[in-house]
């Protein structure tokens, strides 16, 4: 049999294997990157994870990007003109480690990562009748073009589970601006909860304590269909402050005596 005077190419002879693995790995990264929004659980007990990462997704993924590239640009024209273009095995382990590497960086912040404080004060009004949280939205920017915050109140009541209350303070949705944003909602049907206590207790005061929670819900969404916390996650929405119940404060409950029936006169002195 005569031989053609071309050897069969093996895959691991060809030198586009390596720029392309770190390439496709590279892309793949910030895919997971972007789906499980990241940037907002960059708050991890180590930093330097934390770090990393953030630069990956600000601007180093880019470069690795395009040095990729052009890499496999190189090599695949070296191809096309029959020269040699092998992958040493230092450039395949280089891209493989690399890959790896932000691989394990992504793994990682995902396991240990904490959700940042949002919450940066909360407070109940019941003169007003009025729940209020001031937020900080600078960590939630990866959100802002999909989602919007809603702020959640509630007695404290250990015979009911928080999340599925329904006497709760549902406010409206609000655009996430990347900074300060205070929140104001009417108490809603919050004041079912207390209407026992100030019917046993005419003409004293009921302390309770109040919860607040930060939601996301995305655009669209009315957060009227809201009847339970745990109604959040079913309409596709993300609960972003944890555990519910976990920022109380103390609400007092102004409760009047009574009015003397008309009529009747106090006792003469």
């Amino acid at each position: 049999m005569e031989s053609t005077g071309k050897e069969p190419t093996r895959i691991i002879d060809r030198g586009e294997l390596a720029p392309a693995v770190l390439l496709v790995g590279d892309l793949l990264i910030r895919v997971l990157t972007w789906a499980e929004h990241i940037d907002f659980l960059l708050s991890v007990r180590d930093e330097k994870f934390a770090n990393m990462l953030e630069l990956f997704r600000d601007s180093g993924w880019w470069a690795i990007a395009i040095i990729s590239f052009f890499w496999l640009l190189y090599e695949w024209n070296r191809r096309r003109r029959n020269e040699q273009a092998t992958a040493s095995a230092g450039s395949l382990v280089f891209s493989a480690v690399l890959v790896s590497f932000f691989i394990g960086i992504t793994i990682t912040v995902s396991a240990t990562a904490t959700l940042p404080i949002i919450i940066q004060n909360y407070a109940g009004d019941s003169v007003n009748k009025t729940c209020s949280a001031l937020l900080d939205t600078s960590r939630l920017l990866g959100f802002q073009n999909d989602y919007q915050l809603v702020l959640i109140c509630g007695v404290s009541d250990p015979t009911i589970d928080p999340q599925e209350d329904t006497r709760i303070a549902v406010s409206s949705a609000f655009h996430i601006n990347g900074g300060p944003m205070e929140i104001v909602t009417p108490l809603g049907r919050m004041d079912q909860a207390w209407k026992n206590q100030l019917a046993a207790h005419p003409g004293e005061n009921v302390q309770f304590p109040m919860w607040h929670t930060i939601v996301a819900l995305p655009n669209g969404i009315d957060p009227t269909t809201i009847n339970r916390v745990s109604d959040v996650e079913k309409i596709g929405g993300r609960i972003l402050t944890d555990p519910i119940g976990g920022y109380s404060s103390p609400m007092v409950v102004l409760n009047p005596a009574p009015a003397s029936p008309p009529g009747k006169r106090g006792p003469k002195t």
